[in-house]
């Protein structure tokens, strides 16, 4: 009898240590799971386009820096909890058109944001996330606020680069005590700027984080090709000093352009050609030329033979380089820029008209007709469906908006794909942009300058010039010219419900250098909204989840209970 109980007590006993363990072990993997979670990003991506999956192409680009040399810091300015949460609201660019301020504390999207910055951190060991917040570390984030001059919200992501300062010859500047010179090299990504947005419902069309991401690291962390800013001719790009190459500062006009370029990874400069041509035949990284609406005309021939600088000869000399590009804006001057015009057309097959585009129908954006939606060149063999062939597969085609815009005729010789003769290197022209149905010609204080209803005038023309090496190597030279700087403005570039940006970057994409990543696609969203589950599905997800290892025991100990029964 005593041995019957003494063998009860020690089974139950054993019972409750394993009950015990079993509760134990539940709780420690459920503790275990969270950390990996959180570490190792095991989260369930139940999305067709794999939103928080780092591309083979960022893969490949990234792997040739040096950990040594990079210390890469993703700053969120929320905390995992808002940034997880699935939350609901639009675009500031929908609130802009809606003409409402949008909210600063809508932590929409940036879920995607923040699972992908987690991908960067596992997978590349110079890569750290941080959370700081606006109150608590407003100190800290002092730096990133004076620098930029601007708040900063719960909507921006910081990347920093904080690594130490080298001298022309690749070493470190050391201070009076020997240790290495820090300095803080980083960016602002506004939560937008990882998204697409429809030009009409603002709903986002693509997801960009991947892509973001890879360019703004690379740019951290150097080996960077260079723009050059043209200046001299009355360009509304703010003030320049002849010398002064700071890739910061005033850009005016141009400086969501400028800044398009900086995010994408690119160094900018401004450039006097008639007093610093010598530095941009010297500079190796020198890759794109632009000029943006010049209102005085370039030197010519003329004043070389007076022993100046022929701007003209510059750029063509600039540009007879393989991979040495231009882009052109050129709008509304007072008198006619023959030296500049004669050039363009002469060798790139391109010539303005003298007036500007005025649309009266429906797809005019202001009630003078002056800035409107631009339509697709639809020719398959034109070169400048390069640039759109992307967008204009999408369900819901974004539109690009132009602004007081000069149509641009192209040279038949060049419209053809074999080119003008084989006596010259292949080169040919098309349109990026048409003008719409229902248009008409102002000359530039509004007065009537042609016929009304014409279309199949150009907008935006591309023009390709293709050579061969002795290794038989194919080289490129692309020049992209638009008829205003309307396109290109800060107005139409800052709303980016456009698709003006999308054109752009792949402009950029045809004149970049490896290094800079437009190989990499943005993820086309699969709905109107963020493809991603809402509250009620994440509440259902979690009640099947957690319910499964209970169930389990349940059924377990039922089953072992009623077999000991009958036993």
């Amino acid at each position: 009898m005593e041995q019957n109980k003494n063998s009860k007590i020690k089974r139950n006993l054993l019972h409750t240590v394993i009950t015990w363990a079993i509760i134990v072990a539940v709780l420690a993997a459920n503790i275990g799971f969270s950390i990996l979670s959180d570490r190792y990003l095991l989260r369930l991506d139940m999305s067709n386009a794999k939103y928080h999956e780092i591309s083979p192409e960022s893969e490949a680009l990234l792997k040739e820096l040096n950990p040594e040399e990079n210390n890469i810091t993703i700053y969120f300015l929320a905390d995992v909890d808002e940034l997880r949460s699935v939350a609901k609201g639009y675009s500031a660019t929908y609130y802009k058109n809606q003409g409402v301020e949008a909210p600063t504390n809508n932590l929409w999207g940036m879920k995607y944001v923040y699972d992908i910055a987690q991908e960067f951190a596992r997978k590349y060991d110079f890569v750290q996330i941080k959370h700081l917040s606006l109150t608590k570390n407003a100190a800290e984030l002092e730096a990133f606020r004076s620098t930029i001059g601007t708040n900063l919200t719960k909507q921006d992501v910081i990347v920093d680069n904080y690594t130490s300062d080298k001298d022309a010859n690749g070493k470190e500047v050391l201070d009076g005590d020997g240790n290495p010179v820090m300095h803080h090299n980083f960016r602002i990504i506004k939560r937008d700027a990882f998204f697409s947005f429809d030009s009409e419902s603002y709903f986002t069309y693509a997801f960009r984080g991947d892509l973001q991401f890879t360019s703004t690291i690379l740019s951290l962390a150097g080996a960077n090709p260079t723009v050059y800013f043209v200046s001299g001719h009355g360009e509304p790009i703010g003030d320049y000093k002849a010398g002064d190459f700071s890739s910061a500062g005033d850009y005016g006009e141009a400086q969501a352009l400028r800044d398009l370029f900086f995010d994408a990874g690119f160094v900018t400069k401004k450039i006097d050609l008639t007093k610093e041509y010598e530095t941009l035949f010297a500079d190796e990284s020198a890759r794109i030329i632009v000029l943006y609406g010049p209102t005085a005309d370039y030197t010519g021939d003329a004043a070389y033979k007076e022993g100046g600088v022929s701007e003209i000869d510059v750029l063509r000399r600039f540009l007879v380089e393989a991979d040495h590009h231009m882009m052109v804006f050129l709008g509304e001057t007072e008198k006619p820029l023959d030296n500049l015009e004669e050039y363009l057309y002469d060798y790139w097959g391109v010539s303005f008209d003298s007036a500007l585009i005025k649309d009266s129908g429906k797809n005019s954006l202001t009630d003078d007709g002056l800035r409107f939606f631009g339509s697709y060149e639809t020719d398959q063999y034109s070169v400048g469906v390069n640039l759109t062939n992307q967008l204009a597969q999408l369900d819901s085609l974004p539109r690009a908006a132009f602004d007081r815009t000069r149509p641009i005729t192209l040279d038949e010789r060049f419209t053809q794909s074999v080119g003008y003769s084989e006596m010259f290197a292949s080169l040919s022209a098309g349109a990026v942009f048409l003008a719409p149905e229902d248009t008409g010609l102002v000359d530039y204080k509004g007065n009537s300058a042609g016929d009304a209803d014409q279309t199949g005038r150009v907008l935006a023309a591309l023009t390709y010039e293709g050579t061969r090496n002795d290794n038989n190597e194919e080289l490129s030279t692309y020049v992209f010219a638009c008829g205003g700087t309307g396109f290109a403005s800060n107005e139409l570039l800052d709303g980016s419900s456009y698709s003006n940006r999308d054109v752009l970057y792949y402009t950029m994409r045809l004149m970049s250098r490896d290094t800079v990543p437009f190989e990499i696609d943005f993820k086309v969203m699969d709905s109107e909204g963020l493809d991603d589950i809402d509250e009620e599905q994440a509440t259902a997800w979690t009640i099947v989840l957690c319910s499964l290892v209970p169930l389990a025991a349940l059924v377990m100990g039922t089953v072992v209970f009623i077999r000991r029964r009958h036993s």
